[in-house]
């Protein structure tokens, strides 16, 4: 909105209204002292209710917060404050471009623009908690990308709140947009995590394209992953940005450290998988036997994460039947000499006990290896199911004629 252009501080020449908040009216000016007449953005003290004393300390300490801040390349650099009759003003660097709140309603943001969002602005984020400060007011009107290299700038420090222990100790005033903020700083107890909160509620809100308040339940439960529609986002970067937008703070990363560190292990465990991929690839263009291992591997691990306890003790039993068939034979190996001179000698009354007690370790053994055989068939398949029946209908029969044999063996003894 054009206004009038008169001078302010005898240079800097006010062009349009860009934005009003509950402490300011920012403009976009000029200053006419520079010969480039270069753009930057003047913010003016406005109150509207309220406690005046504190919404004018708050827009002084902008100021000071700025001065501090203002050496990082993604934060505006504050070019100088003064007051005209009265009334304070600050003067910024102009970011000339648009802020997240005006993309979103162009198109909404897709996991992997979420991403660099987050590897551009924790490190920023970062450095302001170093500081011991904290943002209060972080939502996709507050980020600007910058028209011509797409860097993206974190704005309006006018509700930063000092973060020493003193002061964390106290009940502050409640600031911030409601929609992003946490319900710590809603009590007027933000801390560096509350920051997080409201990253990870801009990210998901970018994502969506619906408001922070209709992703939540009657109960208060995120249910963010409802409105993707069309806009898959991959199991890892839910849940970073879950853990970003706990309700709770003892479920939430702590620092933007935290959340940098744990996109570092997140991409360490995907470099793993994708190496992963390309080996069992090339094993399978080769049909080779690492090919097959590689894909019972996968299998089994599917298995017992569909089965849980009962996916671990079949799994376990399988993989552990080929050795009980190699200790089985080699016993029948060792002790074949007497089994065999049972036959000549054969007493259906006095060595049935033996017979069928040889009966019982072959049937072991034969069941044994048909289980696993009928197991890892379907497994290669990815059958899960059928590979479980297969499993345990084979163990059932044996057990059962294992059993079957045992009452015979007590009627002859």
């Amino acid at each position: 909105m054009a206004i009038e252009t008169k001078l302010l501080n005898d240079h800097d020449r006010i062009l349009e209204t860009i934005g009003q908040g509950g402490f300011g009216t920012t403009y976009k000016a000029i200053d006419t002292t520079r010969p480039d007449q270069k753009l930057c953005v003047i913010k003016q003290f406005t109150f509207q209710g309220g406690n005046k004393d504190t919404a004018l300390d708050l827009f002084y300490k902008e100021a000071e917060h700025l001065k501090v801040l203002g050496d990082h390349p993604q934060i505006p650099t504050l070019i100088e404050s003064f007051d005209v009759d009265g009334q304070p003003y600050l003067v910024q660097q102009c970011i000339d471009g648009q802020n997240l709140e005006q993309e979103l309603k162009v198109e909404i943001f897709t996991q992997e623009s979420i991403r660099e969002l987050l590897d551009s602005l924790l490190p920023v984020l970062a450095y302001v908690h170093d500081h011991q400060l904290i943002h209060r007011d972080i939502k996709p009107a507050n980020i600007i990308r910058q028209a011509h290299d797409g860097k993206l700038f974190l704005v309006d420090f006018g509700a930063v709140k000092l973060a020493t222990q003193t002061t964390l100790a106290k009940t502050g005033t409640s600031i911030g947009s409601a929609e992003f903020a946490s319900i710590e700083q809603g009590r007027g107890k933000a801390t560096q995590a509350s920051d997080i909160y409201s990253l990870g509620v801009t990210c998901i809100n970018l994502l969506t394209g619906v408001s922070p308040f209709d992703l939540m339940t009657q109960d208060n439960d995120w249910c963010w992953r409802d409105y993707l529609g069309g806009n898959p986002v991959d199991k890892d970067l839910s849940d970073v940005l879950d853990k970003m937008i706990a309700q709770s703070q003892s479920g939430r990363y702590r620092s933007a450290a935290e959340v940098i560190k744990a996109l570092a292990e997140m991409d360490c465990q995907r470099a793993k998988r994708q190496k992963a991929e390309k080996t069992f690839a090339l094993a399978k263009k080769k049909k080779s036997l690492k090919y097959r291992m590689i894909l019972l591997n996968r299998r089994f691990n599917d298995f017992v994460g569909r089965y849980g306890i009962v996916g671990v003790i079949v799994a376990v039993a399988v993989v552990a039947s080929p050795f009980v068939v190699a200790i089985g034979s080699w016993w029948v190996s060792i002790h074949w000499p007497q089994i065999v001179s049972l036959l000549p000698r054969f007493n259906f009354s006095s060595n049935i006990k033996a017979m069928t007690g040889v009966a019982q370790i072959i049937l072991m053994l034969l069941g044994t290896a048909f289980s696993f055989f009928r197991f890892t068939e379907e497994m290669q398949y990815d059958r899960c199911e059928n590979a479980l029946r297969a499993a345990t209908s084979t163990v059932v029969l044996t057990l059962l004629g294992v059993a079957a044999l045992g009452v015979l063996q007590s009627l002859f003894s």
